[in-house]
């Protein structure tokens, strides 16, 4: 029996509760194709689609008032801090990566040197072109 039922251009569902829900709205998201495909293939396999996973992340995240995952992993910060300076033309060296590890986003004196250090260089840098 499904639990979809069409009509014109929203659909109805049944939740787990059998109350009937309206999905009446599209999320358009530019993605990789590459990791859209993958992805795919991988929840293929579990059964389900990439639909229905972002209509469990949506809920998700009303549910746990947040991203109901850890993005604070060492890695992701980094690619992400390595992603946003360098569209700044502003390349991280491992000695700035290696000061972006030691810093702890507290406000303390060691991060405020650990954030000078870094805009110095790169000021010296722009002055020494």
């Amino acid at each position: 029996m499904s639990n979809n039922i069409n009509n014109e251009n929203t659909t109805y569902y049944n939740d787990i509760r059998g109350k009937l829900i309206m999905k009446d709205s599209y999320v358009h998201v530019r993605v990789n194709s590459l990791d859209k495909e993958k992805a795919e293939k991988i929840l293929k396999e579990l059964g389900t689609d990439l639909s229905s996973v972002v209509n469990m992340l949506l809920k998700q995240i009303q549910i746990k008032g947040g991203i109901p995952f850890n993005v604070n992993d060492e890695a992701f910060i980094l690619e992400n801090i390595k992603a946003t300076m360098a569209m700044e033309n502003m390349i991280l060296n491992q000695d700035d990566i290696n000061l972006l590890k030691k810093y702890q986003g507290n406000g303390s004196k060691e991060d405020e040197e650990i954030i000078s250090s870094i805009i110095n260089e790169y000021k010296e840098d722009d002055n020494g072109q």
